[in-house]
């Protein structure tokens, strides 16, 4: 799920999600996608994804289009 690259900077990935038809519509996505992004011990990384849709769920956790395929949410800056 993750990698450090040489200079210690973290690029973590997030698979796309995927929702089976009859369990869509219940807020599932945007629970996995928050409990995976938001919560410890990866909130403080950088994200990217891969996707071509379900780009307006990933956008409420502030990753955006870098690229028609490819959505970034930045590190957060460190604490003081």
């Amino acid at each position: 799920m993750k990698q450090q690259v040489a200079d210690g900077h973290w690029i973590t990935y997030l698979a796309d999600w995927y929702v089976l038809p009859e369990y869509r519509g219940r807020g599932l996505g945007a629970e996995l996608v928050r409990e995976t992004v938001e919560n410890r011990p990866y909130k403080d990384r950088r994200w990217l994804l891969h996707t071509a849709d379900a780009s307006d769920l990933y956008v409420k956790f502030c990753l955006e289009m870098r690229s028609d395929y490819l959505m970034e949410r930045p590190a957060p800056p460190p604490d003081g």
